[in-house]
């Protein structure tokens, strides 16, 4: 996982500027060139079947934009539908304990079935916060 994030702390340091703590000349074109990089390599690492990369996946398909933070990384289209089946992927098949979490959340207030089986195996998987 460290190329990508490698690729985002940069992509983040040309977008911030001089003020930002690399204090690299501010620049949105190298910006979006090394989070559209990070982006192409935490799919890759999905694919490769790294559950925090298919995690990471998940929620910036969810968010609708590749950053942690609105208007940061690259805009995707938001689309749940690949939220859920990229979150479920890391939760389900590739035992990673924060996708569940992310799960259970995302459906307690649409299908509370769904969200206490994903709070329960977050629990199983190590996720302490997440037992009774």
């Amino acid at each position: 996982m460290g190329a990508p994030l490698g690729c985002t702390l940069l992509g983040s340091g040309y977008w911030r500027g001089k003020d930002g703590p690399l204090g690299l000349a501010k620049s949105a074109k190298k910006a979006k060139s090394y989070h559209r990089r990070a982006w192409q390599l935490t799919r890759k690492l999905c694919e490769a079947g790294d559950a925090r990369s298919c995690s990471s996946v998940g929620s910036a398909y969810g968010r609708g934009h590749t950053g942690h933070r609105a208007g940061s990384g690259i805009r995707l289209a938001k689309d749940e539908k690949k939220a859920l089946r990229f979150q479920r992927r890391a939760c389900e098949q590739l035992d990673y304990a924060e996708a569940c979490r992310a799960l259970a959340f995302k459906l307690y207030n649409t299908d509370r079935p769904a969200a206490q089986k994903f709070r329960r195996r977050a629990c199983r998987l190590g996720m302490k916060a997440m037992c009774p």
